[in-house]
Order: structure tokens, then sequence, then C-alpha cells
């Protein structure tokens, strides 16, 4: 439940942070932010739900 909690904390920041990026037209830092999309839902898979 609380890693849940986290990983959707985490998801947006990430999307904010993209907004944040995308509204200054950075695409480099747009990547950057799904892959860190990417790797919180491979974490989320791979970790054992509680």
């Amino acid at each position: 439940m609380v890693l849940r909690f986290a990983m959707a904390l985490g998801v947006l920041t990430a999307v904010i942070v993209a907004l944040t990026f995308l509204s200054d037209g950075n695409m480099r830092a747009f990547w950057w932010t799904l892959l860190v999309i990417a790797i919180c839902t491979v974490v989320s898979w791979v970790t054992p739900e509680d």
C-alpha cells in the first residue's frame, strides 16, 4: 500500500516535471521523464504487493 502511494506520487511528480519542461520546449527532459515513469512501472511490477 505504501509502495503504491509512493509510486503514484513519483509518477505525478514526473508528469508535472514533464509538463513544465514541455512548456519550455525541452524534449530531452521529456524523454528523461518517460524513463523515470518506465522505471517506476517496472519496479511496481517486480515488487511483491502487500
